[in-house]
């Protein structure tokens, strides 16, 4: 449940809480007053026809104060034949709605009787009125507070967001800047001729590995931004699970053999139809099966393994590397968090993990690590210490 949901669920009950608090006392007040403030005001008023009014004072007044109203006003704008007919009416009304023998008692009051008889009506509203007043301004004042609570955690996300952005360009700037130098240096000396014919081919090798290294950074920050677009839609269609993994895979398997490590492959014949982009779905498992490539040691093996669970698929990127701590393994999928806060060989942008979190939310798909020892829940996993793990429903 994200901030705002808990939020909503939070308003609601604490307005339930206020919405029975105020019924109470409003029931409570309201009772005091048909039992002994009005009964006294109208007995006051009206003698012992005080109690016909007391008794309804909900309907029976209001309807007797708004005839009155209105045969005093109405008749002087009205021609005789229609005023006769409406006093006729209003009068047969007002006898019908009293009781019978109570006549026509207000009428009896003096101008000044019935100013204050309205005033203390009036009062007795707005008294009425005070527990909702009461109830709306202290929940007002919590929605305000808790809005001010959600700016305030906005706003300190959003600093520690930019704090972040910050650190990650400086570090692509020191990333490129690197392989710049390699490549106009070496470029350079194959130029001027400056490099024996034997080590011509170690220069262009060094040269075609740094220009990939800032062709991945580059690249990965540009789709980055373009997720975040607002003319950016996934091209879904069904797409078999199975071989989309097996692709990824293979286009990574030379990389894994040159970084030292071995990869187990487990993916099944059948073929699991999943509703997804195949472009944008492929990158999330190529950047999973890059992560764990740049983050392992030589000798480590590496997991791709693709099961089914019921009406569910999961593709798995396991690998035998140190754990993630707890608080770290936390911030793992924020953009520009780098799991190791330090400069390190490995490199990274910190934006490959956040990039796959991304891509699986639009899909509707589950992307989360699991260490030990819950992995060892999950089938052939054992072997193990960690996994990234990718759960999408299955299209029958």
């Amino acid at each position: 449940m994200n901030r705002e949901q808990r939020l909503s669920a939070f308003l609601i009950k604490r307005f339930l809480i206020a919405l029975l608090a105020v019924s109470l006392v409003e029931y409570g007040l309201l009772t005091l007053m048909r039992q002994t403030v009005l009964p006294f005001v109208f007995t006051a008023f009206f003698g012992e026809y005080g109690k016909i009014f007391a008794g309804g004072i909900s309907l029976r007044l209001l309807f007797v104060i708004f005839l009155d109203a209105l045969i005093r006003v109405l008749p002087e704008v009205m021609p005789d034949v229609a005023r006769s007919l409406f006093l006729w009416l209003a009068n047969g009304l007002e006898s019908r709605f009293l009781a019978a023998d109570a006549g026509n008692p207000i009428y009896a009051l003096s101008w000044q009787q019935k100013l204050t008889f309205y005033l203390i009506l009036a009062a007795v509203g707005v008294i009425l009125l005070i527990p909702y007043a009461v109830g709306a301004i202290n929940f007002s004042k919590l929605v305000i507070r808790e809005f001010q609570a959600i700016g305030e955690e906005r706003r300190r996300v959003h600093e520690e967001y930019a704090k972040r952005r910050n650190l990650m360009l400086a570090d692509i700037a020191h990333d490129l800047r690197t392989p710049i130098t390699t490549v106009a240096g070496y470029s350079k000396a194959l130029a001027d001729g400056m490099v024996e014919e034997a080590h011509r081919q170690e220069y262009l090798d060094a040269i075609q590995r740094k220009s990939a290294q800032m062709n991945e950074l580059i690249d990965l920050l540009f789709h980055y931004v373009k997720l975040d677009s607002d003319g950016f839609a996934l091209n879904r269609q069904k797409e078999d699970i199975c071989e989309l993994v097996r692709e990824c895979g293979a286009a990574l398997y030379t990389d894994v053999e040159h970084a030292g490590m071995t990869m187990n492959v487990e993916i099944p014949e059948e073929s699991y139809e999943v509703l997804a982009d195949k472009v944008q779905l492929s990158r999330v498992v190529t950047n999973l099966l890059v992560n764990a490539v740049r983050y392992n040691k030589a000798g480590n093996e590496i997991g791709l393994v693709v099961c089914r669970e019921d009406e569910r698929v999961r593709i798995y990127v396991a690998d035998q590397g140190i754990e993630i701590p707890a608080e770290q393994a936390g911030h793992l999928f924020e953009p520009f968090y780098r799991a190791d806060a330090s400069r390190n060989s490995q490199g990274g942008s910190g934006l490959g993990l956040s990039v796959a979190q991304k891509v699986a939310k639009m899909h509707g798909f589950e992307l989360a690590l699991v260490q030990q020892p819950e992995l060892k829940r999950h089938p052939m996993m054992r072997d193990y210490t960690k996994a990234f793990v990718i759960t999408a429903p299955v299209e029958e």
